[in-house]
């Protein structure tokens, strides 16, 4: 079974395939009943990192030009507009680039020969011994006092991939509970990219086992007993899980049914291959903070 995510006021969609069609349908048909099915991101400023992050990479992108570091490292980072760092093809080849160009070979002595030398160069045969031949393109930014602006390029880009991918809180209002009809044998060990947030009294049942409940001694297990009217949706990969060996056997000992950690909703559709697309969707609402519904096909 497939449904969609509909933001209200764009109308933009991202399809997902569900996880559970019985338990999507019996929740779907509840958030109706109650008025519950349109969620709004509850993080203030929702896409503060993400705007951090490309504002960021933009700035330093156009001062690594600025500098014309390129002619030292051979690896040129085009600027381009700022939602277009959101594709990871690009933010994967930058950072490619920015790794190899730290064991980038720099011949000093070329540069002392040259005519017309920039300021940047100029600077390097200032701070080289006429014995020093060649150094590491990391060690020259160094030398220049470049180092951290070269090195914030990784950070901005790893700011933009967190920010994208981070898994947000979405509410209708005040939380509310529902008990839990449905086995718990849905219960997922790896999230999906769309799940009913765990805000429910008690530990879960794995949550036990991390935190050495080892003889089951609290009575506070609490395992989706009640479902919430909140949601969690982020647009990251998802990989199926198995319980851990060391899980099993607690649970076994303690005469327990090991349940999964998570009540997954549903994945996004071939993500893997809409991923800008997608991506600029939830980036564009997010900055608006439209809501969204869960709609079934």
């Amino acid at each position: 079974m497939f449904f969609n995510l509909v933001f209200d006021k764009s109308g933009d969609t991202i399809l997902c395939k569900s996880c559970n069609d019985e338990f999507v349908e019996f929740y779907v048909d509840w958030l109706n009943t109650k008025g519950f099915n349109k969620f709004c991101c509850l993080k203030t400023n929702p896409t503060s990192t993400i705007d951090q992050g490309l504002m960021g990479l933009q700035e330093v992108l156009i001062t690594h030009d600025y500098l014309d570091l390129e002619q030292l490292s051979s690896y040129k980072f085009p600027i381009l507009e700022l939602e277009q760092y959101l594709d990871q093809k690009v933010l994967n080849d930058y950072h490619a680039r920015w790794t190899k160009a730290h064991k980038q070979v720099v011949d000093i002595t070329k540069l002392r020969a040259l005519e017309n030398k920039t300021k940047i160069i100029k600077k390097i045969c200032d701070v080289y011994s006429d014995d020093i031949e060649t150094q590491e393109f990391i060690s020259v930014v160094h030398r220049l006092g470049l180092r951290d602006l070269y090195e914030n390029i990784n950070t901005q880009i790893h700011l933009i991939e967190k920010g994208i991918t981070e898994k947000r809180t979405y509410s209708n209002g005040t939380i509310e509970f529902l008990d839990n009809p449905i086995e718990k044998n849905i219960l997922d060990y790896a999230p999906a990219n769309l799940r009913v947030s765990g805000e429910h009294l008690g530990r879960k049942m794995y949550n036990k086992f991390c935190f050495f409940d080892e003889n089951f001694e609290a009575d506070d297990e609490n395992t989706f007993k009640q479902i919430t009217n909140q949601v969690i949706f982020g647009l990251y990969k998802y990989e199926e899980k198995s319980p851990s060996k060391q899980y099993l056997e607690w649970s076994s000992k303690n005469q327990k049914e090991p349940l999964g950690e998570y009540l997954n909703l549903g994945n996004v559709v071939d993500l893997d291959k809409h991923l800008l697309k997608y991506r600029q969707i939830l980036y564009k609402n997010l900055k608006q903070n439209q809501n969204f519904t869960i709609v079934i096909n």
